[in-house]
C-alpha cells in the first residue's frame, strides 16, 4: 500500500513538477494503549467531578431518607453513565 502511494506520487511529481525531489511517503502507527489509558483517566475524572457536585448540592441540607435516596439514585446514574 505504501509501496504504491510512493508510485502515484512519483509519477504526479513527474507529471507536474521536477522529479529531483520526490518526496518520500512515511508511514505512522496508532499507539492504541495510550488513547485508551487516556479515555479511562477522563472517566475516573468526570466521576469524580460528578461525586463533588453531589455531595456539595446534598452537604447544604438535612439528611434525610428521601434525600439518602437521591443521592443514592444520582450516584448510580452518574456510574450508569
Amino acid at each position: 500500500m505504501v509501496q504504491s502511494a510512493q508510485e502515484q506520487v512519483a509519477r504526479i511529481v513527474k507529471k507536474y513538477g521536477s522529479s529531483e525531489h520526490v518526496p518520500v511517503v512515511e508511514v505512522a502507527y496508532a499507539d492504541v494503549p495510550h488513547p485508551v489509558e487516556r479515555l479511562g483517566l477522563f472517566v475516573s475524572i468526570v466521576l469524580g467531578e460528578g461525586v463533588i457536585q453531589i455531595t456539595s448540592a446534598a452537604g447544604q441540607a438535612v439528611w434525610d431518607a428521601a434525600l439518602i435516596g437521591a443521592a443514592a439514585g444520582a450516584f448510580a446514574l452518574l456510574i450508569g453513565l
